[in-house]
């Protein structure tokens, strides 16, 4: 579901791509799926920032906890290309 969310903000539809992050993080927790709720919850934190005005706080809260289930299930090759997300907040 992400994959479609991308598409929407590639052409510009912002609060679909964010309603379809939505559903998949709820897909995500209903059917436990730990690494799927990551991505979503990363996606969320991508799709604040090009808002204008950018939303931080939505962002940074959605990129941390991401990071952190990230790491709890030692997804580190996950981790290095979400770091330009974190320097984007910084």
């Amino acid at each position: 579901m992400t994959q479609l969310g991308e598409g929407y903000v590639l052409t510009g539809r912002l609060n679909d791509a964010r309603a379809t992050a939505e559903r998949a993080l709820a897909l995500a927790d209903a059917h436990g799926e730990r690494a799927n709720r990551a991505y979503a919850l990363r996606f969320l934190a991508e799709i604040a920032l090009p808002r204008d005005p950018p939303d931080l706080e939505s962002a940074e809260h959605h990129l941390l906890q991401a990071l952190a289930l990230a790491e709890e299930m030692d997804m580190r090759f996950w981790l290095e290309p979400a770091e330009p997300e974190m320097k984007n907040l910084g």
